[in-house]
């Protein structure tokens, strides 16, 4: 209706999920993926017999799901990580996929949007940058890629 509230939410409330466990407060950002739809013209006959066109989707494509966080001494992103190693015995096909969340909250913790990232497997890992005279703290990214993306709200 015309006459409802609007209601913006600060993206400083939203929680994360990987695999099945809630991870640690230490994430910091996370850069949501983009949605590519590529659309294609059709050409066909349509009632009566006359030439008609249509656009259909025919492929959808998402980027990379990103994360920063703090550095902590748990390791577990690397862990996870580190099963596609070849020195450590694994390869691409080793790493286990697993289903990551993302939720934005409203302020008392509740979600309000919830994104749902399936068969998700880690594609890239940079490590904090060393400055002694920075005072910054240590942060690391991580990127993801998925077998399929699912965004639902609440209400």
């Amino acid at each position: 209706m015309a006459g409802d509230p609007k209601e913006l939410y600060p993206v400083e409330y939203w929680r994360l999920n990987v695999g099945g466990g809630e991870a640690d407060g230490l994430f910091m950002t996370a850069a949501l993926p983009n949605l590519q739809l590529q659309s294609q013209r059709l050409e066909h006959v349509g009632t009566k017999s006359s030439p008609e066109s249509t656009t259909v989707n025919v492929k959808a494509q998402w980027s990379q799901l990103s994360l920063t966080r703090g550095v902590d001494k748990k390791g577990t992103l690397w862990t996870w990580i580190e099963q596609g190693l070849k020195a450590k015995g694994g390869g691409a096909a080793k790493i286990e996929k697993k289903i990551v969340t993302v939720e934005l909250c409203d302020s008392a913790d509740a979600a309000i949007q919830t994104w749902t990232f399936t068969g998700a497997w880690p594609t890239s890992y940079t490590g904090p940058g060393l400055d002694s005279n920075s005072g910054a703290y240590a942060v690391e990214q991580i990127a993801f890629e998925f077998d399929s993306a699912e965004v639902k709200y609440a209400g």
